[in-house]
């Protein structure tokens, strides 16, 4: 999947190469890169840098954590088990591969998803934050997760689940210096009504005048990214934060409560 663009270019600045006029990306995915990483890992890694060089990319959309688990090593969420072993960090030698090509990278993260094959919690990574709540039956933050009949995702409504995928942002900028941070599926998994139905009850119920359950979520949603983008900006300046959004404005806002406008 790719993207391009372009834009004037002012005759002083003539001279720039082109990857510095135009960007032409690829969204690399997980199940994608994974071959990449299970064996001869560095020579796959630049191997790969070569042919995407071939092809002109100019940034590449790395998916980095698609659900509970992430290629990078940091503390907000558990590193995937292949590549948690290796004598390097991968996430950074790929980063510094790609870069030695002039290729950017950007690290995708799908933030709310943690599981969408079932609601088996010990199916998950014991080191998850998520497993940990779910499983201490004591604790007070059963509102970091929702769940619909597939999957489960951190809850847009709680304060401690922005949190933690803010501090995730903040954790990956500070130690590997990408390109940009990018967000997908975003939004809320589903409009049935139980999903957080006990988060919207509980707003409620501390509320004079609340807001309807649509305006609720989708400021919920904005919430989450005024902190993700706060806290790039305030990490560094030029990291980018970019959003892929369902293609309908429309849809995005009355079904899955992001408000794109």
């Amino acid at each position: 999947m790719f993207l391009s663009g372009c834009k004037s270019t002012p005759k002083k600045a003539q001279t720039k190469t082109e990857k510095d006029i135009y960007i032409k990306g690829v969204f690399i995915t997980q199940n994608e890169i994974k071959p990449y990483l299970v064996k001869n890992t560095k020579k796959s890694i630049k191997g790969l840098a070569n042919e995407l060089d071939g092809c002109g990319i100019t940034d590449v959309f790395l998916q980095t954590r698609a659900y509970g688990e992430s290629l990078a090593k940091i503390k907000s969420f558990p590193q995937l088990s292949y590549v948690e072993n290796k004598s390097f960090d991968v996430l950074s030698y790929i980063i510094k591969t790609f870069k030695e090509k002039s290729i950017r990278t950007h690290i995708w993260i799908n933030p709310l998803r943690i599981k969408t094959d079932g609601t088996d919690k010990n199916e998950l990574n014991k080191e998850s934050p998520v497993y940990k709540v779910l499983s201490n039956s004591d604790t007070e933050d059963d509102s970091l997760v929702c769940f619909t009949e597939s999957g489960i995702y951190l809850n847009p409504a709680s304060d401690k689940a922005v949190g933690l995928i803010t501090e995730e942002v903040r954790e990956v900028i500070n130690k590997y210096k990408p390109a940009g941070i990018s967000f997908d599926d975003y939004f809320y998994p589903t409009a049935d009504e139980s999903f957080d139905s006990e988060s919207y009850g509980l707003y409620k119920s501390l509320c004079e005048s609340p807001l309807s359950l649509s305006e609720w979520r989708i400021a919920n949603i904005n919430s989450l990214i005024s902190s993700v983008y706060t806290a790039v900006k305030f990490c560094d300046k030029d990291t980018l934060f970019t959003v892929s959004p369902a293609a309908s404005a429309k849809r995005s806002k009355e079904e899955l409560f992001a408000d794109v406008y």
